[in-house]
């Protein structure tokens, strides 16, 4: 009887273990569009960046995002361009240093807190920012949705300062342009399951 009431709980927490697993589910990118905005002593600049590549693991229930685990965004320095064309780009990857550090990476540590507002939650979390081979902690806040198919919609916005990561504000005209050394990175990303 013993031997049978043990079979019984282990049977019930390997199928409880199941749900759980089951609840986790890989995601990858659909879509992105991603800006950095900036300024210069002639003219406010724009660069966009075309590509990225983002993976996590999310657990969603009842239309909202429970648990967020092993987030990585990555974005190669050469998929960034601007606006001003090929100067400003190539003055941009000379301050990211793309030749020893070609890609910029966030990966998720933590989300500190979740609300639940109008348009879905608003999630803190906090990371690790890595930029011209500079890696810092960062805490970055979200819009999230999870979309009638399943999708998950992120929308955010954060302020970097280039000398945080030992980048030095491009220039041209031997100096006499400089650009200033805040940036503000605004994105809205999609993503699916994998």
């Amino acid at each position: 009887m013993i031997v049978v009431k043990n079979l019984i709980l282990l049977i019930a927490v390997m199928l409880l273990f199941g749900m759980v697993l089951d609840a986790q589910e890989a995601y990858k990118i659909k879509e992105s569009k991603m800006e950095i905005v900036g300024t210069s002593s002639l003219h406010d600049w724009v660069s966009s960046v075309l590509n990225l590549s983002a993976e996590g693991d999310f657990t969603v229930n009842n239309e909202q995002i429970e648990n967020i685990a092993g987030l990585v965004v990555n974005i190669q320095v050469k998929d960034i361009q601007s606006t001003k064309g090929s100067m400003m780009d190539n003055k941009t990857y000379s301050a990211l240093k793309e030749e020893s550090n070609p890609i910029i990476r966030f990966t998720l540590t933590e989300v500190t807190s979740s609300e639940t507002t109008y348009f879905g939650q608003q999630i803190s979390t906090k990371g690790n920012m890595e930029i011209a081979g500079k890696n810092r902690p960062v805490q970055l806040d979200v819009k999230a949705k999870v979309l009638p198919n399943g999708e998950l919609s992120f929308e955010g916005s954060t302020e970097i300062n280039m000398l945080d990561y030992d980048m030095e504000p491009p220039k041209a005209m031997l100096g006499a342009i400089r650009t200033g050394e805040l940036v503000t990175v605004n994105f809205t990303l999609t993503m699916e399951r994998k």
